[in-house]
């Protein structure tokens, strides 16, 4: 059974949240048969991530300031713990800078969290 990350391998987030999700690993097989998926952080990430290793979902613990880090990247590792095959894939996270008292402010505002994390 082949496994596939369903889940982009980019994505954006506002700076300034602090422990916010930046992302969700979202792992399928290819037959379409669900199975049980472990996710782990490639022991190289950044030691300011978490991943709830039933979810998918990465924390990072702390607050983003695109001033001092615009872009997060890492890998997500997923076992099946059936078979114990794993897939592993290549995450970036783009830290979006908030400018305050803009008109477009509130336009990202809505966008940042209607489809971003």
């Amino acid at each position: 059974m082949a496994l596939s990350f369903e889940s982009n391998q980019t994505n954006y987030v506002v700076e300034g949240e602090s422990d916010q999700v930046v992302y969700t690993a979202v792992v399928v097989s290819a037959n379409g048969q669900g199975s049980a998926i472990r996710y782990e952080l490639a022991p190289d990430s950044n030691l300011n991530l978490a991943i709830d290793a039933i979810s998918g979902e990465v924390t990072y613990t702390g607050t983003l300031d695109f001033d001092t880090q615009a872009e997060l990247t890492f890998s997500v590792v997923a076992i099946d713990q059936d078979s114990g095959e794993e897939v592993s894939q290549s995450i970036t996270i783009q830290v979006m800078e908030l400018t305050t008292g803009t008109a477009a402010d509130d336009t990202f505002d809505n966008l940042a969290h209607s489809q971003f994390f």
